[in-house]
């Protein structure tokens, strides 16, 4: 029996030979086909890499102003913007100390598919004229509108930053049915403004206490150009090149052309003051929560106006908002993420009404129209409520608006775009 089994052992080790020799070729086949694969995948990295920039959004970021400067007279000076493409007007509105050149790289993307891009200048700032005004926010505004006016610019979509976001959102509170959209980003906006306290500037309190000084901020804004000089450079991830620092103090290149920035300042609401322009930011604070209008908050990381946290605040608290995180930036977002910008506003943009509806409309009797949309939804109940608009009109007056009247507000199911153009029932 022990020589069988011997001979059976012997009888099967050409069989385990052939099977171990099988395996150990597989393994060797494998191992090579395996080192050739990854080697020529390292040699196509290699050679992607080669041509990808270390940091990716400076290749889309150009110190070039690549635009017509074109001029138009307002309330006897004039004002300086660039604009490309046709269609409905995107306008874009800077803050301080900066002019229509921080939209230089975002113009690019928004210019197409029936867009009209414009920048301004504020007047006093980039190559505005500098009248011999008071530069406060309600001048700065009053030039604003007359601008828009003079250029007939309709159904706008505002694109604004800064103090410009201000302005832009005081615009829309005056001139609603004028006003598409707002997209803003490090905005001068509620919750941000009016300001409570100068403590709630944190480790920046003294230096905007120091701004409102009558002695302090004369030096500091004008002697020294502080904005320009130190506030720019700090508010960037990157570093200006000599050409762009140039463009950005060239408009201030003298004491008196920096009081465009000192005036403005003055007027930013803090405790309580300048009165009027706490007024107002305080009536502007309560309509926005509730406005209808499109809204795009543009926010990057850390950022400093608009942070994340107050871009989560905006979706709790705001109507009808949207939001694009852009990536890493401070203040100046354009100067280190203009393609996010723009693509963030096309892609928003494009999910706009579209204004044809409203084209339409417009050959239409407008009591007609909005009858037909409120018959669809009116309930016995808001029959009753229809003659007791908190707006006080009458029940043939009464405006289809997001909180203009009770009727409005208890009817969920009117359309959105009948809120959007505002249709309004005729007497």
């Amino acid at each position: 029996m022990p020589q069988n089994n011997f001979i059976n052992q012997r009888a099967r080790m050409p069989w385990k030979r052939f099977k171990l020799a099988f395996t150990k070729a597989a393994i060797l086949i494998t191992s090579i086909f395996v080192i050739s694969i990854l080697t020529v995948s390292a040699w196509d990295s290699d050679q992607v890499l080669a041509q990808v920039p270390s940091k990716p959004q400076l290749s889309k970021i150009s110190s070039e102003f690549p635009y017509e400067s074109k001029f138009v007279k307002v309330l006897g000076s004039h004002m300086h913007y660039v604009e490309r493409g046709n269609g409905d007007p995107i306008l874009f509105l800077h803050g301080i100390p900066t002019s229509s050149y921080l939209w230089r790289n975002v113009i690019p993307w928004v210019e197409s598919d029936g867009r009209r891009a414009i920048a301004v200048d504020l007047i006093g700032f980039g190559k505005s004229d500098k009248p011999d005004i008071n530069y406060g926010f309600f001048n700065q505004a009053r030039y604003l509108e007359a601008f828009i006016a003079a250029l007939d610019l309709k159904n706008v979509t505002l694109v604004v930053h800064d103090w410009g976001a201000g302005l832009g959102q005081y615009y829309a509170w005056r001139h609603l049915e004028n006003v598409k959209a707002i997209a803003y980003m490090e905005a001068a906006l509620p919750p941000v403004y009016p300001r409570e306290s100068y403590a709630s500037f944190g480790p920046i309190e003294e230096t905007f206490r120091s701004f409102r000084d009558p002695k302090k901020g004369p030096k500091l804004l004008i002697d020294q150009n502080f904005f320009v000089e130190r506030i720019i450079p700090s508010s960037i991830l990157r570093d200006l090149n000599l050409t762009e620092m140039e463009a950005y103090r060239k408009p201030f290149a003298t004491r008196q052309s920096r009081q465009s920035i000192y005036d403005l300042i003055q007027t930013i609401p803090i405790e309580g003051k300048p009165n009027d322009t706490w007024k107002v930011f305080e009536e502007m604070a309560a309509w926005w929560r509730g406005a209808e209008i499109p809204k795009l908050v543009i926010y990057a990381s850390p950022g400093r106006l608009t942070p994340p946290k107050l871009a989560q605040w905006a979706v709790e608290n705001l109507k009808n908002v949207e939001t694009a995180f852009i990536g890493y930036s401070t203040h100046f977002l354009q100067e280190d993420n203009p393609e996010a910008i723009g693509r963030a506003i096309t892609e928003w943009y494009r999910r706009l009404p579209s204004p044809k509806h409203a084209q339409a409309v417009a050959q239409l009797e407008p009591k007609a129209v909005v009858q037909s949309i409120i018959d669809k939804v009116r309930s016995p109940a808001q029959e009753a409520q229809r003659a007791l608009c908190s707006d006080g009109a009458a029940p043939g007056q009464a405006a289809v608006r997001g909180a203009g009247c009770c009727l409005c507000r208890t009817s969920k199911a009117l359309t959105r775009e009948a809120r959007q153009y505002r249709l309004r029932l005729q007497p």
